[in-house]
């Protein structure tokens, strides 16, 4: 067993502590992407609950709102010289 000179810490002891901290970080890992994963299946209900299933075929007129439509306009300026 090696301990460092100017902290009387074991190498084996700092190589337990190590191991220990990975394997906390990779359980926190697993739990984020649990967590996660459940907010998309969450969002995804709630987004399903507003959505409706109108069956259209070709030919069908259908109203359109343009109110979150938006378009860039692009003006060019010729300048005689």
């Amino acid at each position: 067993m090696t301990v460092h000179p100017s902290t009387n810490i074991s190498q084996k002891s700092l190589n337990e502590d190590l191991i220990d901290l990975r394997y906390k970080r990779q359980e926190a890992l697993e739990q984020a992407k649990a967590a996660l994963s459940l907010a998309v299946e969450r969002m995804k209900w709630y987004c399903d609950q507003k959505v409706q299933s109108i069956p259209f075929k070709v030919g069908d007129r259908v109203l359109l709102s343009l109110k979150d439509y938006q378009t860039t306009v692009t003006t060019v300026c010729i300048k005689d010289h």
